[in-house]
């Protein structure tokens, strides 16, 4: 008895034997035939499965033609990437582009507007001195901790 049919409790069926139990095997030019016309209906069928999915489908695929310059709201998943295209039919939508100076190595630095709050924190054999910056960067503003030496050497205009 085969592994799979001491699991299964039946014969195992491959391309090779289709065969019901108790029927003969059979074996040369009848076995290339039968599975040269079980292959032909699998593909026959597969195209007909196609053709069914594919006449859902078209109708709802819109032929939508665009011009270079027109405004196109484009939606982007983290995750997937790029999804599609579609009309931006709402002003709202549109975003104002603000010039950023960006570095050689493509970095640009955030000015911070003003210190919102001051810090000591103790670790083991040590006190450091933070200072929480309000940052504007193009487009919020957030705050974040940061140490209050680096912070003087680099902004000394923000310490009155």
């Amino acid at each position: 008895m085969s592994p799979y049919k001491a699991l299964y409790g039946r014969k195992c069926r491959t391309p090779t034997s289709w065969d019901e139990v108790g029927e003969g095997n059979i074996f040369g030019p009848e076995l290339i035939q039968q599975m040269k016309d079980t292959i032909t209906v699998i593909k026959k069928r597969l195209i007909a499965a196609q053709d069914r999915q594919k006449k859902y489908a078209d109708p709802a695929q819109k032929d939508v033609k665009r011009e270079i310059g027109e405004v196109v709201l484009l939606k982007v998943s983290l995750w997937k990437g790029l999804t599609r295209f579609e009309y931006n039919l709402d002003a709202n939508h549109v975003i104002e582009i603000e010039l950023l100076e960006i570095q050689a190595d493509l970095s640009y630095e955030e000015q911070p507007v003003q210190l919102l709050d001051r810090q000591e924190r103790i670790l083991k054999n040590k006190s450091v001195s933070l200072v929480k910056v309000l940052w504007r960067n193009p487009k919020v503003e957030e705050a974040t901790w940061e140490l209050e030496s680096e912070m003087r050497n680099r902004y000394p205009q923000l310490f009155f």
